[in-house]
């Protein structure tokens, strides 16, 4: 029968560009391969020409990094760097990153990356951070990185995920105390006492006021004040949110003359009560 010429095609179907790697195999994607027969006197299955879908997936490559410990902290306003190469060595500051570079004659490279909700980000401020391999290169594409993190000290990082604990304020030069006042006619107040506290991220902490009977007085009685303390800062935690202190003021006290005696000689309009009253202000 001899051999039977044929004629085919294949054609990618997907959204990816090319179709040979730099090592001359397929590259990972979607096709549809069409094969025809260029003799009458054949066919395949009853047909001159046949397709057939051709679908060739990713290869996984593994990799591994090492991370130090530090780089798991409570927020400081540093910086703290992950980087690595398919081997380790080279450019690395606080991780060694090793795994298979890939095919042979393929171009593609691979870096660690470090990703905050989904966008590339520097480890810094609280929050989650998760880890993982970037491969790029004209081949990258034929390849997935899976990558399996641990802490330098032992253990694995659950979900390759570091986090950044959020800092405390030192709260400790507020204070908030209690004040008496004796009236005088005008209206008083209490505030904090200290400088409210500012970040490393340059966001100062806040206070505001409240009280049972309102924050200010100007007649006697008393009122319980609640300083409430705020940050808008993602960095941060206010230790002790509340203070409360209480603002007196006091009766003046009145001090009244003897004014026993006999005023027949006078009218009772002629009574100076200026004379027989002292300690008003």
């Amino acid at each position: 029968m001899g051999n039977v010429e044929y004629t085919a095609t294949v054609t990618r179907t997907d959204d990816g560009e090319g179709y040979a790697s730099a090592s001359g195999w397929l590259k990972a994607g979607s096709y549809i391969v069409a094969l025809t027969i260029n003799d009458s006197n054949y066919a395949i299955n009853g047909n001159a020409s046949v397709t057939y879908p051709l679908t060739i997936t990713p290869v996984e490559l593994s990799y591994t990094l090492t991370v130090e410990n530090s780089v798991a902290a409570v927020y400081d306003g540093n910086v703290r760097t992950i980087s690595g190469t398919p081997q380790g060595g080279d450019g690395i500051i606080s991780a060694a990153l090793e795994g298979s570079a890939g095919t042979a004659g393929d171009s593609v490279t691979a870096a660690v990356s470090v990703t905050y909700g989904g966008v590339a980000a520097q480890i810094q401020n609280a929050g989650d951070y998760v880890l993982g391999v970037a491969l790029s290169g004209d081949d990258a594409e034929n390849y997935t990185a899976v990558l399996t993190a641990s802490w330098a000290d032992g253990g694995a990082i659950a979900n390759n995920t570091v986090t950044v604990e959020k800092a405390d304020y030192d709260m400790t030069g507020v204070t908030f105390e209690n004040a008496s006042f004796k009236y005088d006619g005008t209206e008083k107040t209490i505030t904090v006492s200290g400088t409210l506290p500012t970040g490393a991220d340059d966001i100062q902490v806040t206070v505001s006021y409240s009280g049972t009977n309102g924050t200010a007085l100007t007649n006697a009685g008393s009122t319980e004040i609640t300083a409430t303390f705020a940050t808008t800062s993602a960095n941060y935690n206010v230790p002790e949110a509340t203070k409360t202190a209480t603002l007196t003021i006091t009766p003046v006290t009145l001090t009244i003359n003897d004014i026993s005696g006999n005023y027949t000689d006078y009218t009772a309009a002629d009574i100076v009560i200026n004379d027989m009253v002292s300690g008003i202000l």
